[in-house]
């Protein structure tokens, strides 16, 4: 069977040298078998990524491979793979071991450089500066020394971001359209840490809350310690109803109408929660109305608006055989005198206006 040294190290024959050996070093790593407990997989792993690296790393065992390819017959691999791979590793040890220059180095490329592993700056490392004077083989930087170094800087810097955090009192409140519509308020009652005199404190806070918002933030108002002061977060949810809140103030109503109130009525006919009663003339069925500053009443600097209301009616089709004297009945009772009604003005709409919020 012809061995794919390619697709063992993951890389395409258009890689250059550089990449065959990051690709290797990566593989070596991961399958090494001090790594993997000599787990008998691992270990053949191991030994076929060496034999790719030995066979693709050289440039005239490649040629020879991207021409002819290689059968299992046609193995003997000699090279020790562990000698393969102290051998690399050694060589990128090497470029740190005997630098004769002064400059700033990122410990973060080392890491990426040795592993093969692309890790960005995964751990936050700094670039830091170091200053060499070693001459052949006479002095040696010791690596550990210097990560034991930067890594208490990094921990001290770490430390002194530390951020205290506080968590939110949160308190959840059932409440129906018909009281928000009213302008009613509800009493809530919450405990908290408060910091007195070097020690916390419990405190119980009543407060009489608007119930037009759908959250209330109390900034200041939640836990407390010594440096910080939490927040209070009350979040309102309507109850279930015919009128169902939308966007943060709009209203959505829909109503079913019979086939015969809907063309004998000259007026289709809506309740608010509040009670007022509106009507409404020459709806045409399945459409939908905005009916302006007939939503949910809020204020905002002590000044009084009102959310839009939106409504769609549904007109209840008779049975076909019932349609000619569902008719017929119209007919005969359609010019029948009806009261005058006030009415108020309403507009057709599109549903996407529903969310169309400037």
């Amino acid at each position: 069977m012809n061995k794919d040294y390619y697709n063992i190290l993951g890389i395409d024959k258009y890689s250059t040298q550089e990449d065959i050996k990051k690709a290797y070093r990566k593989l070596a790593l991961k399958y090494h078998p001090d790594k993997n407990n000599n787990d008998e997989e691992c270990n053949k792993k191991f030994i076929e990524i060496n034999e790719s690296y030995n066979v693709l790393s050289n440039e005239e065992k490649r040629k020879k491979y991207d021409m002819f390819g290689v059968e299992d017959s046609d193995i003997n691999f000699e090279e020790d793979p562990f000698k393969m791979f102290n051998s690399i590793f050694n060589e990128h040890l090497n470029q740190f071991k005997n630098m004769q220059y002064e400059n700033n180095f990122d410990v973060g490329n080392i890491i990426n450089e040795l592993s093969g592993l692309n890790l960005g700056n995964l751990f936050d490392i700094p670039k830091f500066h170091v200053k060499v004077n070693s001459y052949g083989n006479n002095k040696q930087i010791n690596l550990d020394e210097i990560f034991k170094m930067e890594n208490n800087k990094i921990n001290n810097k770490t430390s002194n971001l530390v951020e205290e955090v506080i968590d939110d009192i949160v308190i959840h409140v059932d409440v129906s359209i018909d009281e928000i519509y009213k302008n009613k308020k509800k009493s809530i009652s919450y405990e908290k840490n408060r910091y007195k005199k070097g020690q916390l404190i419990k405190k119980k806070i009543k407060l009489e809350i608007d119930l037009y918002d759908k959250e209330i933030i109390l900034e200041g108002n939640g836990n407390e310690t010594k440096n910080k002061k939490g927040n209070t977060c009350i979040y309102l949810h309507c109850n279930k109803s015919d009128f169902v809140r939308i966007n943060e103030y709009d209203v959505y109503y829909e109503k079913k109408i019979d086939f015969n109130d809907y063309y004998l009525n000259k007026y289709v006919e809506i309740k608010l929660p509040s009670d007022e009663i509106l009507f409404l003339e020459k709806v045409k069925g399945n459409k939908l109305i905005r009916i302006d500053k007939k939503g949910i009443p809020f204020k905002e600097n002590d000044k009084e608006y009102h959310g839009n209301l939106y409504c769609y009616f549904s007109i209840i089709m008779p049975e076909i055989n019932d349609l000619y004297d569902k008719v017929n009945t119209i007919l005969e009772l359609e010019n029948d005198n009806k009261e005058k009604k006030e009415c108020i003005k309403y507009n057709y709409v599109n549903s996407y206006d529903i969310f169309n919020i400037e």
